[in-house]
């Protein structure tokens, strides 16, 4: 550690170091902290303590990530506020997805004759209507998810396809 007056003779920024009169730092601090109070007008020996009380914390305890689980926990509690609980919602979506399989009984007709992308299609946009029905009404991102899941089908239909051919 260093007093702040060598600073000054080392080239420091000579308008702080009536601030650091008697205050122990390294150069880099001493540096923070010109940075810092530089657009601060009247700064005080104490608002400097304070400053490099701080940065020496946040040095010697540095903030940790978060782990994975701590993260999938959060990501879990926001998305069940949104969607409503997890398994209503798999009930609600796989009675949708129930009733489009048993179309299979309508001769040349029902859920099986659909192209892979009409299907894939119909399966999220059930999904979304099931976070629709236990979850947030109002959340347009899912009103907006089920235009574009639809889109994206209509786009690959078979007379569409010479549309965007040319």
């Amino acid at each position: 550690m260093s007093n702040f007056r060598d600073f000054e003779t080392q080239g420091g920024i000579v308008g702080f170091t009536h601030m650091f009169k008697g205050i122990d730092c390294t150069e880099s601090e001493y540096g923070s902290c010109c940075g810092y109070f530089n657009s601060k007008p009247m700064v005080g020996k104490e608002e400097v303590s304070d400053y490099l009380n701080r940065l020496r914390y946040e040095k010697t305890h540095p903030k940790s990530e978060p782990t994975v689980a701590n993260s999938v926990e959060a990501t879990l509690a926001q998305r069940g506020s949104r969607y409503g609980d997890f398994t209503d919602h798999a009930a609600v979506c796989q009675d949708i997805k129930r009733v489009m399989l048993n179309t299979n009984t309508i001769p040349g007709r029902g859920f099986s004759r659909l192209a892979d992308v009409q299907k894939q299609a119909l399966e999220v946009i059930a999904d979304k209507i099931a976070r629709i029905l236990t979850g947030d009404p109002n959340y347009d991102d899912n009103w907006h998810d089920i235009q574009g899941y639809a889109k994206l089908a209509e786009d690959r239909l078979p007379c569409n396809q010479n549309k965007s051919a040319k």
